[in-house]
């Protein structure tokens, strides 16, 4: 059986280069980009349709899946495949220990400073050009960016980071740490063998992408020098730049204030069943949310921070959302309040682990504020997990960590989550 390893490298961070130089390793392949994540998630996708709902034959397709992998690289002679894919979202790791389950799960990413990266996808012009397309949700820098999150915050991981300046000043020694990191026989790169990657007689025809995104130089190994900072529009660097903070170790839980919430605790309480029940457009969006309730206070369906849209109970929040504005104003100097709502998380019910991600909540900052709670609930960021006390102020990283919430006590959980904008 093969062993998998798994490449998350950043798009334009060197991946194709590397993928070249272990040609010339006799039991080390790093792949192109794999359809192997793909073809798992496919599949396991069957039993979640109606059709398959209709007689829920999980086994029959387990069948199918635990022998994906091994009828994948079948051909291939390597012993260790590095396969490149977003295999660190949430859901991709679930798929990578169901059904590869190796005894070790092992991620290698490749790193380079995101101006670099968008400056490199820029200069090939044409639809290159266009960062609403290359930065979308769905597309391959955030599918890559999420992935390098979720990896980072899981200590049971084994992670090897590398350097796109180091591969391309340092190569040997870049090659050796991998090799070490795959527990293989280490080689002696040849410059003079360098040439386009070609695995199993399969070559990239880059035609299919309007560009020549895995094209490599093959009569030497150096760094593009190209002036980033003129090619890219600052602009355009300025609305991704928050992405950058995924490699930052940053707290899980960051303390803001103390707040007098007996006012609002009050309040809340007078709520009866229907007023919870008649707001059901977050739950009924965001599949991670469907066991809360919500009322809304300043919310837009449509994200726009543009629209202060104040609900019915905005009247009697904002004398408490004045103290907190006070407190954010005194932290981050400049901005407001964009987004306020309550949740609630019922006794016995759970949010599963997630990441948040779209432009709504760039640049914006998360703040949670229990006003009613107990001592057996359970909030979990990046892997630590706390039960925060009511009153208290916490700023939580929600686009840059996984997080997930369980409720196991006996009085329903409710937040004031706010969202602040500078």
């Amino acid at each position: 059986m093969k062993e998998l390893i798994f490449l998350g490298g950043l798009p334009r961070a060197g991946n194709t280069l590397l993928a070249s130089l272990f040609m010339q390793h006799p039991n080390i392949a790093v792949t192109a980009h794999s359809n192997l994540v793909n073809i798992l998630y496919h599949l396991n996708n069957i039993k979640r349709g109606e059709f398959h709902k209709n007689f829920p034959d999980d086994q029959s397709i387990n069948n199918v899946l635990d022998n994906v992998v091994d009828q994948y690289y079948s051909h291939w002679k390597e012993d260790v495949i590095i396969d490149r894919a977003p295999w660190g979202t949430l859901g991709n790791i679930s798929l990578i220990k169901k059904y590869i389950k190796p005894k070790e799960i092992k991620f290698i990413f490749l790193k380079r400073p995101l101006k670099e990266i968008l400056g490199s996808f820029y200069k090939m012009g044409g639809v290159y050009q266009n960062m609403e397309h290359v930065m979308a949700p769905n597309q391959m820098v955030q599918f890559d960016y999420r992935s390098v999150g979720t990896v980072l915050q899981d200590p049971t991981i084994k992670k090897l980071i590398i350097e796109y300046d180091d591969l391309v000043s340092k190569p040997q020694e870049v090659i050796n740490s991998v090799c070490d990191f795959c527990n293989k026989e280490r080689f002696t790169l040849n410059i003079d063998k360098l040439q386009q990657l070609e695995l199993n007689g399969v070559k990239y025809k880059d035609e299919h992408i309007q560009a020549p995104l895995h094209t490599i130089k093959t009569d030497k190994i150096e760094k593009d020098s190209s002036d980033y900072d003129k090619i890219l529009p600052k602009k355009i660097y300025d609305k991704y730049k928050y992405l950058e903070k995924t490699w930052e170790k940053t707290p899980n839980f960051n303390f803001v204030d103390k707040l007098d919430i007996s006012e609002a605790k009050k309040y809340v309480g007078s709520f009866l069943k229907d007023e919870w029940d008649k707001y059901t457009f977050r739950q009924d969006t965001f599949e991670v949310h469907n066991q809360t309730k919500t009322i809304p206070i300043i919310y837009d369906e449509n994200f726009d921070e543009a629209i202060s849209k104040e609900h019915h109970h905005y009247l009697f929040f904002k004398n408490i959302l004045e103290p907190i504005e006070k407190s954010l104003l005194q932290k981050h100097s400049t901005g407001s309040i964009v987004r306020a709502i309550l949740v609630k998380l019922p006794v016995k019910c759970s949010i599963p682990p997630h990441q948040d991600y779209g432009k709504s909540l760039e640049n914006t900052y998360r703040y949670h504020i229990p006003i009613v709670t107990n001592k057996d609930v359970v909030f979990t960021v990046g892997g630590e997990s706390k039960n925060l006390e009511e009153g208290y102020i916490w700023e939580i990283k929600n686009s840059e960590k996984v997080h997930s919430v369980t409720n196991n006590g006996q009085i329903d959980r409710i937040h004031l989550i706010i969202d602040w904008k500078k």
